[in-house]
């Protein structure tokens, strides 16, 4: 009776042995398989941070406040210094007048990372606030065919900021038809509508 019973103890402690080295290989797998996935989304993540950081080297739109009624080439002209890696910008003037506020102004590259997508930068260098409204806001871009397209803000409501302070800037991401090339989009506009504020972003040549 003895030496069934231990020989049942011992059969027990061998299976309690075996489920451990077996639950031991699959969580050494699952842990391994969770590392190897984390690295790859990690080495995803910084591939498009560098495709980011390279197209914010030369962009591809600025545009400064339209404060008359015209189109942004009709405002202001742009030229890349490839030496210097900035814009260089002639505004102009109607009656002595300016015809544009550069305290608000914009940059914006063609998305690196997804495709037909624009990620526009909105700075407030002006002393009052810009209030911002997912719904009624609008952009706009223009073909060199002087076609005209609304766009989708390809944001979620929740992230789409209320508010650009004095001094800070904001990331806005608009989706333009897939029917279109990068190289058929002249310029955008942007229609602010709790400020009346219209900014208008024109192509950099050079």
């Amino acid at each position: 009776m003895y030496q069934k019973d231990k020989g049942q103890v011992e059969v027990f402690l061998l299976l309690t042995v075996l489920v451990a080295i077996i639950v031991g290989v699959f969580v050494f797998v699952a842990i391994g398989t969770q590392q190897t996935k984390q690295q790859e989304e990690e080495k995803q993540i910084s591939k498009m941070a560098e495709k980011w950081e390279k197209a914010w080297d030369r962009p591809d739109f600025y545009g400064e406040r339209l404060i008359v009624a015209c189109l942004p080439e009709d405002a202001f002209k742009l030229e890349w210094n490839n030496i210097e890696k900035r814009v260089y910008i002639l505004r102009y003037k109607e009656k002595d007048k300016d015809k544009v506020d550069f305290s608000i102004y914009s940059y914006a590259i063609f998305d690196p990372n997804y495709p037909n997508t624009v990620e526009i930068d909105l700075y407030n260098e002006s002393s009052f606030p810009i209030e911002m409204d997912y719904l009624e806001d609008r952009y706009y871009i223009r073909t060199y065919g002087d076609n005209v397209y609304q766009l989708d803000i390809d944001m979620e409501w929740e992230s789409y900021e209320k508010v650009i302070n004095p001094k800070k800037y904001r990331m806005i991401f608009v989706k333009y038809p897939s029917s279109l090339k990068e190289t058929d989009i002249k310029s955008l506009l942007i229609k602010l509508k709790r400020n009346s504020i219209i900014i208008g972003l024109q192509k950099i040549s050079g």
